[in-house]
């Protein structure tokens, strides 16, 4: 059953981000995540990121024209803060 809806559209155009409209604009989606808490979406111009959960869209890159394309998006996930092992002296 459907729980609620996001309009990428508004969301888009609250951030003044030009990369949903017209007929000619295509969205990807490249990554989702565990449980469907976040989305990577992908289009000619931008990279965005949606955490599901906040409701909170955020443009994480935009291609330049020396990019000229954005192939794949590849997260990972780490613990925070990230802990080393201890270095040990060779003598």
């Amino acid at each position: 059953t459907l729980v609620d809806t996001i309009c990428l559209r508004s969301m888009c155009a609250n951030l003044h981000i030009n990369c949903v409209g017209g007929d000619s604009r295509v969205v990807y989606m490249d990554y989702v995540g565990d449980d469907a808490e976040f989305l990577f979406l992908k289009t000619d111009e931008c990279a965005l990121y949606l955490d599901v959960k906040s409701r909170q869209l955020h443009k994480v890159y935009e291609v330049t024209e020396k990019d000229e394309i954005l192939f794949s998006i590849m997260p990972f996930m780490m613990i925070w803060p990230p802990i080393f092992p201890v270095r040990k002296e060779i003598s």
